[in-house]
C-alpha cells in the first residue's frame, strides 16, 4: 500500500508527523519508505523511465531531421521558382548580400512560425503534464534552447539553396525569360 500527500512546504518536514499518523491508525502497519515524489521519479528514471527518455529523445532527433529536410525542400523550391527573378535582380545590380537577405528572410519566417507553433504546443503539454503529475512538470525556460535549435536548424537547412541562389548567372536567367 502507498500513500501520496501534497504539501506546500518541504516534504521531509512531514516525515515524523506521517509516521505518527500511521502508527495511530494501526501500530502493526510497516512503514518502509517515505520519500517525495520527485525522489521516486528520479529513482524510476534509472529503471523504466530511462528507456522512455531515450525513445523520446530518438523520436525528437528524427523529428528535427525531418524538419530540416522539410525546410530544405521548401527553401529549395522557393529558390528554383524565383531563379529568374533572382537573376534579373542580379542583372539590375543586386549584390549577393541582397539575395542572401531575400532567401534568409523567407527561411527565418518559416523557422520562427514553426518554432512558435512548437512552443505553444510544448507549453500546453507542460501544463497538462504538470497537472497530472507534479513531478513531471517542466520549466518553460527549456523552450528557449529548443526554439534556438529549431531556428538554427532551419538556417543550416537553407545553406545549400542559399548558395545556389547567390550563384545564379544573370545572363542565363535573362535568356530563360
Amino acid at each position: 500500500m502507498s500513500v501520496s500527500l501534497r504539501t506546500s512546504g518541504p516534504p521531509e518536514a512531514l516525515t515524523g508527523t506521517l509516521r505518527e499518523a500511521i502508527f495511530k491508525l494501526d501500530p502493526a502497519l510497516p512503514i518502509s519508505n517515505i520519500s517525495p515524489v520527485r525522489v521516486l521519479m528520479q529513482n524510476a528514471v534509472g529503471s523504466g523511465f530511462g528507456l522512455i527518455a531515450k525513445i523520446v529523445g530518438a523520436i525528437s532527433a528524427a523529428g528535427l531531421v525531418l524538419a530540416a529536410i522539410g525546410v530544405y525542400g521548401v527553401v529549395s523550391t522557393f529558390v528554383v521558382q524565383r531563379t529568374s527573378e533572382i537573376g534579373i535582380r542580379m542583372a539590375l545590380g543586386a549584390t549577393a548580400s541582397n539575395i542572401v537577405r531575400l532567401v534568409l528572410g523567407r527561411t527565418l519566417m518559416l523557422g520562427l512560425i514553426g518554432a512558435a507553433g512548437g512552443a505553444l504546443g510544448a507549453l500546453a503539454l507542460l501544463r497538462v503534464l504538470g497537472s497530472l503529475t507534479p513531478a513531471m512538470g517542466g520549466s518553460a525556460g527549456m523552450l528557449i534552447p529548443g526554439i534556438a535549435t529549431l531556428v538554427a536548424t532551419s538556417l543550416i537547412a537553407a545553406w545549400f539553396p542559399l548558395r545556389r541562389a547567390t550563384k545564379v548567372d544573370p545572363i542565363v536567367a535573362l535568356r530563360a525569360e
